[in-house]
């Protein structure tokens, strides 16, 4: 369990350049008089360069996800990869020669890519970094432009970084609607910029990924066969070269087959990011706002109860609402009625309540400037 820590968040991490910022909304027909980006409006689920078309890569290489085929991994060296998978969020990969590689060593690596509009069929690794035990990398997108940074600066805390991406897998993301289901042999590129990754920020992938654990489905190394048997391994070209190569006992790999319960909290918190009143894959939110956030898992903690109450958030949908984090009321957002919060109740007056959220000191009153 993740020590508790204070709850006032704030959204700003998420990249203005990918939010649409709602003007002049109209609570009778739901339409928006302006939107800056996506169909959606509001804060998106990833801030990586493509969004909707790169966010998932599906194993094994070759396979088609939505629409984007992973048609070839190669290393320095000319080194072709033909399987990789994740422990932590650290991508190990394995050369034809059968030998592995991690870490530094895929850095420089290119990822040749089938299918998303406006790309060159190329994304590469050109850093790799390791913060608070979690590793970390910096992608670029061969574009018409040349190479452009795959996730955005983070401006706010890191204005030196060319934007992170931490890998996540054993779920898929439906971008349209907000769901979370499981998926074997998914990767998520989640940069830290976008709600996703703010999420997993926040603690709650990490906190799934515990509950797999202790389910013995987990962490990444789970005994499954890979769906591309092995057979014979020929002798490594790193061992041929006299150059360290990873020794892996095992000849399988991780397709996890979770529990959907695992990733529950990581989908309420991504609603809970992009305020998502409404279930349904909706943002009514922009970034910049802050929030302060408790759940019944003690990962985030309670909160001041002076402070006006955004929503309760349940499993399926809102338990009860109060002030919006952005304009107007939180049930004028949505077609059927939520009961109103009570102004000094708790978490733990609401069965079934996950999460609740407050908004800071006269924040509900101020227009975004």
């Amino acid at each position: 369990m993740q020590p508790r820590t204070p709850a006032l968040m704030t959204l700003a991490l998420l990249a203005c350049p990918a939010c649409a910022v709602e003007d002049d909304y109209d609570a009778d027909d739901g339409d928006y008089e302006s939107r800056e980006i996506l169909i959606s409006g509001g804060t998106v689920f990833n801030t990586n360069h493509l969004e909707d078309n790169l966010s998932e890569i599906s194993q094994p290489i070759s396979g088609v996800h939505d629409g984007v085929t992973l048609n070839q991994l190669i290393l320095p060296g000319a080194l072709t990869i033909d399987h990789f998978h994740l422990e932590g969020s650290e991508i190990v990969a394995r050369d034809q020669y059968g030998a592995y590689h991690r870490g530094e060593k895929l850095v420089n690596s290119k990822w040749s890519l089938v299918g998303a509009p406006d790309l060159e069929e190329a994304l590469k690794i050109t850093d790799f970094s390791v913060i608070g035990d979690v590793p970390y990398y910096n992608f670029q997108l061969a574009t018409d432009l040349g190479w452009v940074n795959h996730c955005p600066t983070d401006f706010v805390n890191d204005a030196d970084n060319p934007g992170l991406a931490r890998m996540l897998s054993g779920f898929t993301l439906d971008q349209g609607s907000g769901a979370i289901t499981t998926a074997s042999g998914m990767t998520f590129i989640s940069c830290t910029t976008g709600a996703v990754g703010k999420a997993v920020s926040w603690g709650y992938y990490d906190f799934g990924i515990e509950l797999l654990d202790a389910q013995g489905l987990g962490g990444d190394d789970g005994p499954v066969d890979t769906l591309d048997p092995i057979g014979p391994i020929a002798p490594s070209k790193s061992l041929m070269l006299n150059e360290p190569a990873e020794v892996v006992e095992a000849a399988k790999f991780w397709a996890p087959t979770p529990t959907i319960e695992a990733f529950q909290p990581l989908e309420l918190a991504i609603r809970v990011v992009r305020a998502d009143y409404c279930y349904d894959g909706r943002s009514w939110t922009v970034p910049g706002r802050e929030l302060m956030v408790e759940d019944v898992w003690d990962i985030r903690g309670a909160d001041p109860i002076d402070r006006k109450i955004e929503a309760v958030w349940g499993a399926n949908g809102l338990i009860c609402a109060g002030t919006s984090r952005y304009k107007g009321e939180v049930q004028a957002r949505c077609k059927h009625d939520i009961p109103a919060c009570d102004l000094w109740s708790t978490l733990a007056d609401y069965p079934g309540g996950l999460f609740m959220t407050r908004l800071p000191l006269d924040a509900a009153d101020k227009d975004l400037t």
